[in-house]
């Protein structure tokens, strides 16, 4: 399952599961074909971007912490493997990988350790190497430790990440709109979206 909104709707969650997937999948077919290529999907979950890369004929590896994740993934998708493993400790040689992607997992990590898994992502990567990142840029409750678009660029950047594209994914109004009624639904305020940024 996807869950992109704790505690809203299931139809929510897969509009904004829907606004994930378009997006990562245009930045996908704007870097090299993934065939052959070596994958890294950090904080991996239940497996939907795993599948995704595996699909499009990555060698896929994906980590996270959720060792109940891991199995299942495991028994769902043998062709990839996974490990138990933390975004700011990879365990993984200098190098090891073409391609690494990060969907709304940094957000949910303190800003210390945001640093540092940039730091380690971008030293898994092969010179040339390609980074997928979606992460929240206002903050949406007390587990998200989000950022301006300027910050996210700016940490990519220190840790030896260079801007190839941005996609901004889910600043529709009709996602914003959802969103408020879910919440207002659930007990709690609407949250006043921002403004559309330009590509």
């Amino acid at each position: 399952t996807n869950v992109c909104f704790n505690g809203s709707p299931l139809w929510l969650n897969r509009f904004a599961a829907s606004c994930q997937r378009k997006t990562v999948t245009r930045l996908l077919d704007s870097a090299p074909p993934v065939r052959g290529l070596r994958a890294l999907d950090v904080g991996c979950g239940t497996g939907r971007w795993t599948r995704l890369l595996s699909a499009r004929g990555a060698l896929t590896t994906g980590i996270d912490l959720q060792s109940e994740s891991l199995r299942e993934n495991h028994r769902r998708l043998p062709a990839c493997r996974f490990v138990e493993m933390s975004a700011d400790k990879l365990a993984f040689s200098t190098g090891s990988f073409d391609l690494a992607n990060s969907v709304t997992v940094l957000q949910h990590v303190p800003y210390d350790t945001q640093a540092a898994a940039l730091r380690e992502i971008r030293r898994v990567l092969v010179k040339g190497g390609h980074f997928i990142m979606l992460e929240a840029i206002i903050d949406r409750g007390p587990h998200v430790f989000s950022r301006s678009r300027d910050e996210w660029i700016r940490e990519a950047a220190a840790a030896g990440l260079l801007l190839y594209k941005t996609v901004l994914y889910d600043f529709a109004p009709l996602l914003y709109g959802m969103r408020a009624l879910a919440d207002l639904a659930r007990g709690g305020s609407a949250q006043e979206p921002l403004p559309p940024v330009e590509d």
